[in-house]
This record gives structure tokens, sequence and C-alpha cells, in this order.
């Protein structure tokens, strides 16, 4: 009756065991889940930020023609 009671308790046991493995891939794919929606909300960010660089570059740009050009201006004005 011993062996059998042993038998039980390590089928239990084993039962446990793998009710925790799953438990356990389970909060991996989770985690792994939430590393790809970070990651891609990253490379989005990454994106937007470098359009956005783009376009403070470009009006930059802009606003050192314009400046150029009221400069000519003011000095055309002072000429006449």
């Amino acid at each position: 009756m011993e062996i059998a009671a042993a038998v039980e308790q390590q089928g239990t046991a084993t039962q446990e065991i793998a009710a925790n493995v799953q438990q356990a891939a389970n909060g991996t794919a989770e985690a792994n889940d939430g590393i790809l929606s970070v990651s891609r909300a990253s490379d989005a960010a990454a994106k937007v930020t470098a359009r956005m660089m783009e376009a403070a570059n470009g009006l930059s740009a802009q606003s050192e023609q314009l400046k150029a050009e009221v400069r000519s201006f003011l000095g055309s004005l002072q000429a006449a």
C-alpha cells in the first residue's frame, strides 16, 4: 500500500510540475508579446522622429533663405 501511495504522490507532484511549467510558458509568451509591442512602437516612434527632423531641417533652411532675402531687401531700401 505504501508503494501505491508513493506512486500517487509522485503522479500528483508531476502534474503540479507540468502545470507550473505551462504557467511559466504562458508567462514567457506574454512577456515576448509585450516586448514585440514595445519594439514595434519604438520603430514607429523612430520613423515619426525622423520625419519631424526632416521637417525641422526644411523649416530651418527656409528660415535662413528668408533671412537672407529680408537682409537683401533691407539693403536695397537703404541704398535707394
